[in-house]
Formats: structure tokens, C-alpha cells, sequence
């Protein structure tokens, strides 16, 4: 079994590394959160 990737380089004009940065930053956000009520919980227990 193989896996077939492909990789795409994205030349996004202004308005869309703005998108991106918006996005990126609420997913790094949910994702730190998340991180810390894990750890919060698993030290308690």
C-alpha cells in the first residue's frame, strides 16, 4: 500500500495572506486552548 501526496506552493495576494493569518491564528488559538483544559484535567486525576 502506498500513499499518493501532492504538494501545491500558494502565491495568495494580499487579501488572501490576510484570510490566511485570520485563520491560522483562531485554529492556533482553539488548539493552545484545548491544550491547556487537557492538561488542566489530567492533572488533577
Amino acid at each position: 500500500m502506498f500513499a499518493l501526496s501532492h504538494k501545491i506552493e500558494l502565491q495568495p495576494n494580499n487579501k488572501a495572506k490576510t484570510h490566511f493569518k485570520k485563520a491560522f491564528g483562531c485554529a492556533r488559538l482553539a488548539y493552545n486552548w484545548g491544550l491547556a483544559k487537557w492538561k488542566e484535567t489530567t492533572k488533577r486525576a
